[in-house]
């Protein structure tokens, strides 16, 4: 985990997406900034963010395009050390 934080470190600001092809790009300098982790582009109406209630943070493992573990809204209701948990009993299938 921390080595992903750390792949991502190098922020670089983006205006507010206007369009679709804004939100493309903004995900192509994340890929190309050598973060490993899968890239998802929401459309302009945030649907994603909104089934997920994504907001202000929630933490959710995806393995295999399944959700396996749903943290509860952040930052108060989710602990960190029940995903570190998950994390480290299952990260033999992760890899």
């Amino acid at each position: 985990m921390q080595e992903v934080a750390e792949s991502c470190l190098n922020n670089v600001e983006i205006a507010q997406h206007k369009c679709l092809k804004d939100r493309f790009a903004a995900a192509e300098i994340l890929k190309s900034s050598g973060c490993p982790a899968p890239v998802i582009v929401d459309t302009m109406k945030n649907e994603a963010s909104m089934a997920y209630g994504a907001w202000p943070e929630r933490l959710f493992i995806i393995q295999q395009g399944k959700i396996v573990y749903e943290g509860g809204t952040g930052p108060y209701n989710y602990d960190l050390t029940e995903v570190q948990r998950w994390l480290e009993e299952y990260k033999a299938e992760i890899i």
